[in-house]
């Protein structure tokens, strides 16, 4: 079954990519549009499923971040350059303090993939911290950026579940 789900991914990365592009262009012109970071959020806020994608002449990157009410999450990060293609999928535990608007995470399991062929997995049990900023246009969460002390930012973009499944499932 995990194969089976790992080669849907192989053939849906382009439509996912389309949908990250157009996550950007509203990005783009929410910025356009007098949207801004909030400085209030609840836990509740971060629940959904968030996508980070950057792309340049050598590579493409695509990361797709799910973060339950159940504080399990799962990371897959998609890259591939000329030659090959890497993928890395993340189980881990979440939490967010809402006083001190921290975000936090442990690993629990990382499995690596070259080319579509399982290569190593570790239970690492790794813990990260970060500070969150939330995007809004109006009252709509639109994306959200980890602050980490010493490292570049990252923004995700909120995905729309339905739009993505009814997408994948018109493939099948």
């Amino acid at each position: 079954m995990y194969k089976k789900i790992m080669m849907n991914i192989n053939n849906k990365e382009s439509i996912v990519l389309k949908i990250v592009k157009r996550l950007v262009l509203l990005l783009i012109m929410a910025v356009f549009m007098n949207a801004g970071f909030t400085q209030i959020i609840t836990k509740s806020d971060l629940y959904g499923v968030w996508a980070y994608s950057a792309k340049n002449e050598e590579a493409e990157l695509l990361n797709l971040t799910a973060l339950k009410p159940s504080n399990e999450g799962l990371d897959i990060l998609i890259a591939k350059d000329d030659k090959d293609s890497f993928k890395v999928r993340q189980n881990f535990t979440w939490d967010f303090n809402e006083e001190t608007q921290m975000f936090s995470q442990v690993a629990h399991k990382i499995t690596y993939f070259v080319n579509g062929k399982e290569e190593s997995s570790e239970n690492p049990k790794e813990s990260s911290t970060s500070k969150i900023e939330l995007l809004k246009l109006g009252e709509e969460v639109i994306g959200i950026k980890f602050i980490v002390e010493g490292e570049d930012d990252q923004t995700f973009l909120k995905v729309d579940m339905e739009s993505l499944q009814e997408k994948i499932g018109n493939l099948e």
